[in-house]
């Protein structure tokens, strides 16, 4: 997948629930920015969780491959079994997280649960 168009996270394999093709709601505490994405790498057992450029741009967060991204603030939102292990296009992935979203409770219910 092209990071610089399509918004997804990278998991540490047997770290997570989420299966290739799940959706993510990601939303940023420090620029109060919401986004979708959907999972589409898998990273080595003891590897990081990482978003693509794309997923740091719409949050408003750095995102230069070695100096981008952030250790903190961000909120991750799993919606289980939402793929169907397919790559999707940007708008299929905000469309598909935004009724997930709304199903779940909506933007404030994750503001609420998040807060510190």
């Amino acid at each position: 997948m092209d990071s610089e168009t399509i918004p997804y996270v990278a998991l540490p394999r047997n770290r997570t629930l989420s299966k290739l093709g799940d959706i993510w709601a990601v939303y940023s505490r420090a620029t109060d920015r919401l986004a979708f994405a959907i999972h589409a790498d898998v990273q080595p057992p003891n590897g990081s969780f990482e978003g693509s450029i794309a997923l740091a741009k719409e949050l408003e967060v750095p995102s230069n491959v070695k100096t981008g991204g952030v250790s903190q603030g961000i909120v991750y939102l799993l919606f289980p079994n939402s793929g169907d292990g397919r790559p999707k296009k940007p708008d299929e992935i905000q469309k598909l997280g935004q009724a997930l979203l709304e199903q779940w409770g909506g933007l404030q219910k994750l503001k609420n649960s998040t807060a510190e």
